[in-house]
């Protein structure tokens, strides 16, 4: 660990480095605190990849050109942590840019499931009604869409990152904050299009999930779910116009119609906690990094130089996202719990 002694007059760019500067005990601090969390999250996703593997057997992880939208998230939820190399700027500044890829790339998945869903979904009760104040693309949109969004996180930002490393180790300020400004205007742009797409989309589709659930209530399942109550019960019924068995068959079918609903409600309860804390996370943590990145496009050495600006950013750039984040994970694991248990439950029966 390194002593920030003799060197109070550096502030610490604590994106890059939190060594031999201003307050580094601080931002060492920030920084295993954020390991340490991360390696929860990582914890977090292996045991839940493992539970989406056992109970869907034909897991599609590519489908209509983009990755499946949980699946895809949770291959790409990923955190880069290390202090090597500390006087090549080159190698710190991709290491640095590699985080924010790699988030980019995993809620952009998830966002395209989002947009797959929302045309794809069912009713029991049609309408002729259409939304017509809101645009929902076509497959071809949302692939091409997708990969633009991935190539442009990629290529633009860890461009500049190396060139912002290479003139930082040159001495020439000018184009390192040049293109430093270049890499946090991307980083803007891409914040702002995904919270506006978890505003606009993420939120209806939640609604449309809700709505859809409601419909659906005691009908058996969504459209195209042939669940046992829908199929069974009418089999039963007619069944029980023998009378030796009426009683009998009646009950039966009843309780387990019964159970059965309770277990899709629970199910459509997690799922539904799941997608809102998703949204959530996505919008404050996207919303957040936007206009931070704006800002530190224009002043970050006047950001980065005042102390207490340069704590709170750090602390919710690292901390408060990496606790978002695994706020989600939780979620998704309980979702998961359930679903596995009904699976079990119904293999049992």
């Amino acid at each position: 660990m390194g002593d920030s002694r003799g060197s109070n007059e550096v502030y610490c760019l604590w994106h890059i480095t939190i060594y031999n500067c201003r307050d580094s005990g601080y931002f060492v601090a920030v920084y295993y605190a954020n390991a340490a969390i991360s390696t929860i999250a990582l914890i977090f996703v292996g045991i839940i990849v493992y539970m989406r593997v056992r109970a869907r057997q034909k897991l599609v992880l590519w489908k209509h050109g983009t990755f499946a939208p949980l699946e895809g998230f949770l291959l790409f939820v990923t955190m880069c942590l290390t202090d090597v190399f500390p006087t090549n700027w080159i190698f710190r500044e991709l290491v640095s840019d590699f985080q924010w890829m790699f988030a980019v790339i995993c809620i952009v998945t998830y966002l395209a499931g989002i947009f797959r869903a929302i045309p794809q979904m069912e009713f029991f009760q049609p309408s002729q009604a259409r939304i017509t104040n809101v645009y929902v693309p076509t497959l071809s949109v949302i692939r091409a869409g997708y990969w633009l969004i991935i190539v442009f996180a990629i290529t633009v930002p860890e461009t500049s990152a190396t060139l912002a490393g290479y003139f930082r180790m040159q001495n020439n300020q000018y184009l390192t904050d040049m293109f430093t400004a270049v890499r946090l205007l991307c980083y803007t742009v891409s914040s702002v299009l995904i919270s506006l797409g978890f505003i606009i989309y993420g939120r209806m589709l939640v609604r449309l999930t809700s709505a859809s659930f409601m419909i659906v209530q005691g009908r058996g399942a969504v459209e195209g779910d042939r669940t046992y109550p829908t199929g069974m019960w009418e089999q039963e019924s007619r069944m029980a116009h023998d009378v030796n068995r009426s009683l009998p068959v009646m009950i039966q079918s009843e309780r387990e119609r019964e159970a059965e609903r309770a277990l899709r409600q629970k199910k459509f309860k997690y799922d539904l906690r799941r997608m809102r804390t998703f949204n959530y996370a996505a919008i404050s943590i996207y919303g957040f990094f936007g206009v931070t990145s704006f800002a530190l496009a224009f002043w970050y050495k006047l950001i980065f130089a005042n102390m207490l600006l340069s704590k709170l950013q750090a602390f919710a750039a690292n901390i408060s996202a990496a606790l978002a984040a695994l706020t989600v994970l939780f979620a998704i694991l309980l979702s998961e719990m359930v679903r596995c248990r009904g699976v079990t439950g119904g293999t049992r029966q």
